[in-house]
């Protein structure tokens, strides 16, 4: 019974660290994408899907520049493997 506990409680900082890593990794891609904006042109419907798919390239630059946003991630990924094993 004390391990199911244990699994369940590491599971929830797993998500809790994963949606932290997620949070800080999107608030890093919009201010990238707002400094982007204030120094070139408007965006307009025409360039949204190039837009869509440049939101997601900032996203994945966002988190390789924020390492403790990347590790908040992957701790997050452990711990909610290690729980799942305790269950």
């Amino acid at each position: 019974m004390g391990t199911v506990v244990l699994g369940w409680i590491l599971i929830g900082m797993g998500i809790l660290s994963t949606g932290a890593g997620i949070t800080g990794g999107i608030t890093t891609m919009f201010k990238e994408i707002k400094r982007k904006a204030n120094q070139s042109r408007d965006y307009g419907p025409g360039d949204l899907p190039t837009e869509f798919i440049e939101a997601l390239t900032e996203f994945l630059k966002a988190l390789t520049q924020a390492p403790v946003w990347l590790a908040l991630v992957f701790v997050g990924f452990v711990l909610i493997a290690w729980g799942g094993t305790m269950i």
